[in-house]
Order: C-alpha cells, then structure tokens, then sequence
C-alpha cells in the first residue's frame, strides 16, 4: 500500500503533503519533503524519513504531525520498491527545494507515479492534488 497523507493548513493553506510507501521488511516508511529556509523559495532539502512496524502506527503519526487525511494506492512490493528509489535518488536530503518546481508535492508525486498510479499531478498546491486525486486513490479518508 502507499498513502498519500496531506495537512490542509501548513504553507500558508497551500497545504504540505508526505507519503508513506510499504517497506521490503514488511513495515511502513514515512517520507516528508521540506525545504530548510522559510525566506526564500529555494533552499537545501530534508527528505525526513522514518520507519514504522505497520501502516496504522505511520498514520498515527502523520495525525501527530498535523496531517488530517489521506489517499491511498494497492501497490506490490516491487512498486514501493520503485517509488522509494526515486524519492531516495532524486528528493535525497540536501538536494535543492524550490516552493515552485521541488517542493513536497513533486516527492509525493514521483513516488506515486514510480508506484505505477494514475496520480494527476498539474498543481502546485498539495492540497488541490489531493483533491484531484480522489477519483484516481483506491479510498480516500480522514485521519
């Protein structure tokens, strides 16, 4: 499985997005893009990952992070396997974030379409792919 999770109300209401991708131990890793400088559109990224036993204890913790919903995908393992490479490849930490052309929601889109997903991805905003995205998501809730 790989979950899109979204927090509506960070950038500015722009939102910020991560995504949570099964791991080849059978657990959940936590992605989040972010850039390191809040006064200028671009800047030296975090790719912030974090490793979880299930996908109920990741999404617990984006809930903690301030994320309120989610979207998510049935992938095979060779799928998370292809979306964690290119996170890990090309969204790698100190990498360069740009709020317009690298930011969170290119991540989560990269990882999605590695994955093999239909995930649209024309926006900006994460929060306006998130909704987009609805109809192309398995299931889609809050958290």
């Amino acid at each position: 499985m790989i979950y899109h999770v979204n927090k509506p109300d960070a950038a500015n209401g722009r939102g910020h997005s991560a995504i949570i991708i099964l791991n080849a131990s059978g657990g959940y890793s936590y992605f989040s893009y972010f850039g390191t400088s809040t006064w200028c559109p671009f800047s030296r990224a975090v790719l912030l990952t974090i490793e979880f036993p299930t996908a109920a204890e990741a999404l617990a913790y984006a809930k903690t992070e301030g994320y309120t919903r989610e979207q998510h995908w049935t992938i095979t393992p060779a799928q998370a396997a292809a979306a964690t490479a290119v996170l890990t490849r090309s969204f790698a930490t100190g990498t360069l974030w740009n709020v317009l052309t690298n930011n969170c929601w290119h991540a989560v889109h990269a990882a999605l379409r590695a994955a093999g997903t239909n995930a649209t991805g024309v926006r900006l905003s994460p929060n306006r792919n998130f909704t987009d995205n609805h109809a192309s998501a398995d299931a889609w809730s809050t958290l």
